[in-house]
């Protein structure tokens, strides 16, 4: 309760409450309880007063001398503190989000609890403070200094700390998810249990830091400081640590699946029991590293890595894996061999022994016995002019994934001499005798969502049961980052004498391998190819450019990304599906302004749209709704009925443009996946003689083109022609093959001259009546080809 007559000394005014002070220096003032919100108290001596609980909401105290005053649980909120002395305030619990504190001295001042969300603190100088659970959500710290100060599980997400003294910072159990620390001084600093994913850590110095069991999955640590600095137990799955120095870093028993370590120096790092799997390490400099009981590095990328006096590997193992030649290459020259239908066969089954032989797979059949599995679908597949016999899916899954099928039927035991017991379990043998059990099997089993299981059963191929292959992670894993657990061979029997053969690679490379006409090609999906992923990149750009403010944080461009590729692998699918052909246009916005009012030059078409629906702003919703549920407190299985609803209606758009491929012509969007116009024809008739080329693109099963570990806000600041750099790993000018544009349609055709035209800078999916898909894009001048491709 405030004291009456020191609240009347202070209403008399500043100057005269000042020299109230200075005549009785004795006199600790009580004003706690006090209302004095919107009052101007600028310069006012309160330095040891009690405030607690005082009401100082909008007050103006620039200036003021607050130094050790008890403000605890008082309401400061917009309070204007700039310049104010608060050294060794008690400011435990207070409101003071959305308040001014610039230039503001608070070392040592206690902030227990504090809301200082949205708090204007440039300049401000909290060195030695506590902020023990302190929330600053969204506060400005521009040129802070936060040295030595205390902020165990302290909100910091998505706070913007570039600049700001760090340096022996406590910052044990903090919430920086997402957060901006780009160039920050965290020398020493205590980050032990932290949450640091997604968070922006370029150019940080954190040598001789506690990193201990933090999470850093998907941040960015490029040109980090890390030297001397403990990460054992860190999570550094999918984080980006290009050219970052780990000099003699403890990396014991950390996760490193799937990160980016190109060019890293390691030397003297201590990696023993690290998890590797699918790690890029290509460059990066491991010698005198101890790797003693190290996990998954035969599935990294260690490409011109140096391993030199390595402890704990045996360097001759690594020698071998660095020379070896890519098992892609070796299908290759398989698929480049003449053949007659004869010989086809024979070639697919090498081919498959070889992904077997290379890959980190173990299938539940072995060698023999999938050679026999592809004779027997080829054969089943030659009798599908009869009617009882549809086109089916078998599925051959890795060991260590088998018993976490769910089984939609699983063949339990009974007295039948067809059954043989096997762990509990019956299954049905199989054979070329045997071609009407499995055929009859087969029927009725929708290829697009069901498999057929097939095991090895005392050297027999059998039958296990019968899968649903929908993807059952997450709510949203059509469209996210969701693992499928189908890994091992997807073998469809599709026409007579036409197999598809999926291998599903742990790292998520999908590679198909088809057997059309007796000859064996290689399919790849087209949402993971060069050219796709350029135009992906691009349309991204326009998307966070026209719908983004600069205040506004995207803390994953690269989700994005993944959203607008699982986007278009949708479109793609349901487009074969519908086996009808098609072509997707998709021009620039530039090009759209421009062209809006004469597109008869371009296209004959009078189908023009109220850009209804607009799938980009559909994405972009449903990608701000996700960003927020994913930055949330709450329980992550309650997904909110609104995020729900954006999902929906994305989902609705996307079936809305697939649809549209049943109708002759193009569907031409621009790069913010606007709808424009669907139906008619591409008009100019430009010359493709010598002009069209197909892409000799550099795909491996090392890595995705493009992963979470790059760098999406660099990319986004990418021109087309660094795009082109990155994704096309050989020059454009060799290995120039013409495309023979003779043997194709008009749709294929007239999708290479419209890419001539340069001003609208066009990219084509074009989709055959066969499920082929194939990509134009114009490249320095050249309209480039790739396909065939099918979505995987």
């Amino acid at each position: 309760m405030a004291n009456a007559k020191h609240v009347e000394e202070l209403n008399k005014g500043v100057p005269h409450w000042n020299q109230w002070r200075k005549d009785n220096p004795d006199i600790k003032p009580d004003l706690s309880g006090d209302n004095q919100s919107h009052t101007i108290l600028n310069d006012v001596n309160l330095s040891n007063a009690n405030l607690y609980g005082t009401n100082l909401y909008g007050t103006y105290l620039s200036g003021a001398d607050l130094s050790g005053a008890d403000l605890s649980d008082a309401y400061l909120r917009d309070a204007k503190l700039c310049d104010a002395n608060l050294s060794s305030a008690d400011l435990s619990g207070a409101d003071l989000s959305g308040a001014d504190l610039s230039d503001a001295y608070l070392r040592d001042a206690k902030l227990y609890d504090a809301n200082l969300s949205y708090a204007y603190m440039y300049k401000a100088n909290l060195s030695h403070a506590y902020l023990y659970e302190a929330k600053l959500y969204g506060v400005n710290l521009y040129e802070a200094n936060l040295s030595h100060a205390y902020l165990n599980g302290a909100k910091l997400r998505g706070v913007i700390l570039r600049g700001v003294i760090l340096s022996g910072v406590i910052l044990r159990g903090a919430d920086l998810f997402g957060a901006d620390l780009f160039g920050a001084d965290l020398f020493g600093a205590d980050l032990f249990g932290a949450d640091l994913f997604g968070a922006d850590l370029r150019n940080t110095k954190l040598r001789g830091a506690d990193l201990r069991n933090t999470k850093l999955s998907h941040a960015y640590l490029n040109s980090a400081d890390l030297r001397n600095t403990d990460l054992s137990h860190a999570d550094l799955s999918n984080t980006n640590l290009n050219y970052a120095d780990l000099l003699n870093a403890n990396l014991s028993d950390a996760d490193l699946s799937s990160a980016n370590l190109s060019s890293v120096y390691l030397s003297y790092a201590n990696l023993s029991r690290a998890i590797l799997n699918n790690a890029n390490l290509s460059d990066a400099d491991l010698s005198h590293a101890t790797l003693t009981d190290i996990r998954g590095l035969e599935t990294a990328n260690i490409s011109n890595a140096n391993f030199s006096q390595a402890l704990g590997i045996q360097l001759e193992e690594i020698q071998k894996r660095k020379t070896s030649n890519s098992i892609i290459s070796q299908v290759k020259s398989i698929s480049d061999k003449n053949q007659n239908n004869a010989n086809g066969l024979n070639l697919l089954c090498e081919a498959i022994e070889m992904l077997i032989n290379e890959s980190q797979l173990n299938l539940t059949v072995n060698k023999n016995r999938c050679r026999e599995l592809i004779e027997i679908a080829y054969v089943v597949s030659l009798k599908k002019e009869e009617s009882r016999y549809p086109k089916f899916q078998l599925y051959v899954p890795d060991k260590e994934y088998k018993d976490k099928l769910n089984f939609m039927i699983s063949f339990k035991e009974q007295k039948n001499e067809n059954y043989e017991k096997t762990n509990n379990e019956l299954v049905i043998d199989i054979n070329l005798n045997k071609l009407a059990t499995l055929a009859s099997i087969g029927l009725g089993i929708p290829q697009s969502c069901c498999a057929i299981v097939i095991v090895e059963n005392k050297s027999i191929l059998a039958i296990q049961g019968i899968i649903k292959l929908e993807n059952e992670d997450e709510v949203f894993g059509e469209l996210l980052n969701s693992q499928s657990n189908l890994f091992g061979l997807l073998l469809n029997i599709e026409a007579p004498g036409r197999l598809n053969i999926v291998y599903n690679f742990k790292n998520n490379i999908k590679v198909q391998l088809a057997l059309v006409e007796g000859q064996v090609r290689i399919n790849y999906d087209p949402t993971q190819t060069p050219l796709a992923n350029i135009i992906f990149v691009q349309i991204a750009k326009n998307l966070i450019k026209n719908n983004f403010t600069e205040k506004e944080v995207t803390i994953n461009n690269f989700q994005l990304i993944k959203i607008i590729q699982r986007v278009w692998h949708r479109i793609l699918k349901l487009a074969v599906d519908f086996g009808h052909g098609s072509q997707f246009v998709i021009i620039q916005n530039t090009a759209t302004d421009k062209f809006a009012k004469n597109l008869s030059h371009y296209f004959n078409i009078d189908q023009l749209t109220t850009q209804k629906p607009n799938l980009g702003e559909c994405i972009i919703k449903f990608f701000k709704r996700y960003l927020v549920y994913k930055s949330s407190e709450g329980n992550k299985d309650d997904i909110p009925k609104e995020l729900l609803t954006e999902y929906h209606q994305l989902i609705n758009s996307i079936d809305s443009i697939a649809y549209l491929s049943t109708i002759d012509g193009s569907i031409i969007l621009d790069y913010s996946l606007s709808l424009i116009g669907f139906g008619g024809e591409i008009k100019n008739k430009e010359d493709l003689k010598d002009n069209c080329f197909e892409l000799a693109a550099d795909f491996g099963l090392d890595e995705p083109l493009f992963q979470e570990s790059d760098s999406s806000s660099d990319l986004l600041n990418k021109e087309k022609s660094e795009l082109v750099k990155l994704f096309i790993k050989s020059p454009l000018i060799e290995n120039l093959k013409v495309w023979n544009f003779e043997e194709f349609g008009t749709r294929h055709r007239s999708a290479a001259r419209l890419c001539t035209q340069q001003e609208l800078d066009p990219f084509v999916f074009v989709v055959s009546q066969t499920g082929d898909i194939r990509e134009f894009m114009n490249l320095e001048g050249k309209v480039r080809v790739l396909g065939p491709l099918r979505p995987l």
